[in-house]
């Protein structure tokens, strides 16, 4: 029988993972046949082990995961191994393009932003640009909460540049050119 005051957080049936929230007593995490059961402050000192272990492993200046929302870092994850470079900068809000369901990236617009009281709380979250480009691959939730509550105003960014043969359409779609396997063995060798 199901708890129901279980709140699944994360889930990849591909990979047969599900992180799931039983309403603040524990955190579940079920991986194949294996379930790790963790208080929050254990699920919490687990998280920031595995920053650490990503920070270690991409060691590239300016760069620092726990400033990305962890929902979006696993949009770029696949590509951090090919990260090679990360700038801080300031850019205006209305500068930035976000991307649309169709898949293409537009100016943000004030009319067509809705945003519920409850995100009317402005947080700490770092908004990533996909190089020189303005395309937002991090953070378009809070451009929207930022350009609806305080305007055009100029916001720090951070730029990720990654080896040439990644597009914006590969980070778009997840794709990975080299399997993350590949992608592993090349970083071993390289140390």
């Amino acid at each position: 029988m199901s708890n129901p005051g279980v709140v699944s957080l994360a889930s990849n049936s591909k990979l047969e993972l599900k992180i799931e929230d039983n309403i603040g007593e524990a955190i579940h995490i079920h991986y194949k046949n294996i379930r790790l059961d963790l208080t929050i402050a254990e699920f919490e000192k687990l998280s920031s082990c595995m920053n650490n272990v990503i920070d270690g492993i991409v060691s590239i200046k300016n760069f620092c995961c726990s400033d990305i929302n962890p929902k979006e870092l696993v949009k770029i994850s696949a590509f951090l191994t090919d990260l090679t470079k990360a700038t801080k900068d300031e850019v205006y809000i209305k500068n930035l393009l976000i991307e649309t369901q169709k898949g293409k990236y537009i100016p943000l617009k004030k009319h067509d932003i809705s945003v519920s009281k409850e995100s009317n709380k402005i947080e700490k979250e770092q908004i990533v640009l996909f190089g020189n480009k303005n395309f937002v691959i991090c953070g378009q939730e809070a451009c929207k909460r930022i350009y609806s509550l305080q305007g055009d105003i100029k916001v720090p960014v951070t730029r990720l540049f990654f080896d040439n043969s990644i597009s914006i359409k590969d980070i778009q779609k997840g794709r990975s050119k080299i399997s993350l396997l590949k992608k592993l063995k090349k970083l071993i060798r390289k140390k």
